[in-house]
């Protein structure tokens, strides 16, 4: 689950940083990394990578943090989406349900 997630993420911010299709590069990156790194026959072989992980994990974090719109307010600081311009209920931003329709 954790790995798909990454993938998911990973093909999003690759698309917006090279301007190309998310689902190229991801493919690209399959084929160049992962696929030749899944392959080997000894895990062991798998150890000089891991700082590759956590060097991702990194690179997703910083460039997540630099694209958010930052408004600099309580409580978050990011300016998180409230949905369509008067939908929220009474202006509290507490969740609306839906009618049982």
């Amino acid at each position: 689950g954790g790995a798909l997630s990454f993938l998911v993420i990973l093909k999003g911010e690759l698309g917006s940083l090279t301007g190309l299709d998310g689902g190229l590069c991801l493919t690209a990156v399959a084929t160049l990394f992962i696929f030749p790194l899944s392959s080997c026959k000894d895990l062991s072989a798998l150890k000089p990578t891991a700082p590759l992980g956590c060097a991702a994990a990194i690179f997703i974090t910083v460039v997540v943090l630099l694209s958010t719109r930052w408004s600099w307010e309580a409580p978050l600081g990011a300016a998180v989406c409230r949905g369509p311009a008067g939908s929220d209920a009474g202006g509290t931003g507490s969740p609306r349900r839906l009618s049982p329709s």
